[in-house]
């Protein structure tokens, strides 16, 4: 059992761990505040299954994704997707064809800065996703945790297009064998038990105030370098 505890003082923080084969147990009441998950607060898991999405065969266009993209929310809406009347959606457009639109789309309520990327087949496959570099807990919206930003960017582009969304998925391209994302909100410290069995590929933060997405490494870094300030 690996046992790691993170703290950021006076801040909300998020933690988003991406994991393989079992699922991560976290004990009620495990954190200072409560341990309480996003989900949880909204009447679901705090743990998100991630899928692969089955794309059908000549999706043309999909190969990229392999390349580019990181965190991704994707859904089939199980019908054709008229593009030109979903091409409002789009913030900026990077590719178009008859086939499919790849461009950027905003977050509602969010500034630029926060628009993903969007993968748009006529055939009813929509995925949006953020890049390789950014880490997961980038998803993650402190205002409001009953949907990722990614499931907010799909129903901008499903509204668009005027078709519904029966069911969003969740898959990390740089992690082909993660199966699994816990997502865990809590206020100051995290006190997390991780099976010694369990492959863990990631953990981010995300910390408001101030807004900021940290790796692991840089939350250690930063903890280490506000330490020794102190000790000065």
């Amino acid at each position: 059992m690996r046992k790691h505890i993170w703290r950021i003082g006076g801040a909300l923080v998020v933690l988003a761990v991406i994991v393989a084969a079992v699922p991560v147990f976290i004990p009620p009441g495990s954190g200072a505040g409560g341990g309480e998950t996003p989900r949880a607060a909204a009447g679901i898991s705090g743990l998100i299954t991630l899928a692969r999405p089955a794309f059908a065969a000549g999706t043309a266009g999909a190969n990229f994704l392999e390349e580019q993209a990181g965190i991704s929310a994707f859904t089939n809406v199980g019908r054709e997707i008229d593009l030109v009347r979903a091409r409002g959606a789009f913030r900026t457009i990077e590719r178009e064809t008859d086939e499919y639109i790849i461009g950027s789309v905003g977050v509602p309520g969010h500034d630029e800065e926060w628009d993903a990327h969007v993968f748009l087949h006529r055939n009813g496959w929509i995925v949006a996703f953020y890049g390789r570099e950014h880490p997961v807990a980038r998803i993650i919206d402190l205002g409001d945790l009953g949907s990722t930003r990614l499931e907010r960017v799909l129903m901008q582009v499903t509204t668009a297009a005027g078709v519904g969304i029966a069911e969003v998925k969740h898959y990390d391209f740089r992690h082909p064998d993660a199966d699994r994302m816990m997502i865990i909100v809590d206020h100051d410290s995290f006190n997390l038990k991780i099976p010694g069995a369990l492959t863990v590929f990631e953990r981010s933060f995300m910390t408001d105030p101030p807004p900021l997405i940290l790796m692991e490494s840089e939350l250690r870094e930063q903890t280490h370098m506000e330490h020794s300030h102190r000790l000065s």
